[in-house]
This record gives C-alpha cells, structure tokens and sequence, in this order.
C-alpha cells in the first residue's frame, strides 16, 4: 500500500460515507490526500479508500458538537412527548468502516465496496478482499492496455494536428502579407 507517484495519471472514484447507500455523503472528515492510494501487485495498481461511515440519525447540539439523542432514537423521554415533535437529524460517525477497491485507470471502470455491519467486521473480509483484489489484475491489465492505446492514439493525432499546422502557418502568413499589401495600396490609392 502506497500514494501514487505524483507522475502516474490515476482518478480517484468516489466513495459514499453515509450508510444508506441512497445517499451520497462525502463525510467532512474524510481523508483525501493529493494522491491515490494504491496497492501494487504485478505491476498494476488497484486502488483503494476508506471511509468512517455516518448514520442519518436525531441529534441534538451539545457543547457545540453534534451528538446522538437517545431520548428519541430509544422512543423513549418524559410521558409528555409532544416536546420531541420538531428534531434535528444530523451524519453522525457510526463507527463503522467501508473499503472500496476500484480501477485508478478509468473513473468508471471496475470496482467493489467492502462494508462493516454491526455482525460483520472487516478483519473477518480481509480474505475475501485479498481475493477480489486478484481477481481484478486480469480487468485491471485490459485496461492498462486500452488506456495505452488510447495515449499512442492520442499521440498521433497531436502530431498529425502539428504537421498541419506547419503546412498552414506559411499560407496563413502569405495571405495576411498579401492582405496587408493590398491594403496598403488601397490606402495610397485612396490618397
């Protein structure tokens, strides 16, 4: 596991960090750093994000911070109720986790999310996620192969617009010569 070089041309795939997947919470704290992180294997690099996941839940402002309001999650409070009738529901960290492993080649290419519930770590998946991770390599090189051709591809074109470009330039410069002439001539005529 490592930051990608500052050379490599890596995408980073979004990840959500709410734990209804409905939603699409990028969580304040997540940890973003200027490069990818990837794990290399074989030469290819998967890579991989971790998030604190948040639950949407009632809360309510404590000491400036947000906390979770049992009270009403519980159900339970005073035997007059009517007074939790208007509440807030804040992202609260949950304290579980969700791993995301994903092509860094292609920004909508191959990717699996591995999530933490209350019965399920992800100690116990780490397995499950080694096996997945090689599993991807054969997708992974495909489009390592596509992404090189399409910058061999890219480069061509580059050059053949350059090529172009300098049979146009003496034209373009003939014809603006001869239209500054002509215009000089017309301006002396006129005179």
């Amino acid at each position: 596991m490592k930051l990608s070089e500052m050379s490599e041309s890596f995408c980073r795939r979004d990840i959500s960090a709410c734990e209804e997947d409905g939603r699409n919470l990028l969580y304040p704290s997540l940890l973003r750093p200027g490069n990818e992180s990837v794990i290399s294997s074989e030469g290819i690099s998967v890579g991989f994000s971790l998030v604190k996941m948040a639950e949407y839940v009632p809360a309510k402002k404590v000491k400036g911070r947000y906390v979770r309001d049992e009270r009403i999650i519980n159900g339970s409070g005073s035997k007059n109720t009517g007074h939790l009738s208007y509440y807030s529901r804040y992202h609260i960290p949950c304290g579980r986790f969700r791993l995301q492993l994903y092509t860094p080649y292609e920004p909508e290419g191959w990717h699996q999310i591995f999530t933490q519930t209350k019965t399920c770590d992800l100690i116990s998946q780490i397995q499950k996620i080694i096996k997945m991770a090689h599993f991807a390599l054969p997708v992974l090189k495909k489009e390592v192969q596509a992404q090189k051709e399409r910058a061999e591809a890219h480069c061509l074109r580059m050059e053949q617009q350059m090529i172009e470009h300098k049979k146009r330039e003496p034209i373009r410069k003939r014809e603006e010569a001869h239209n500054a002439s002509v215009n000089e001539m017309q301006g002396i005529m006129a005179k």
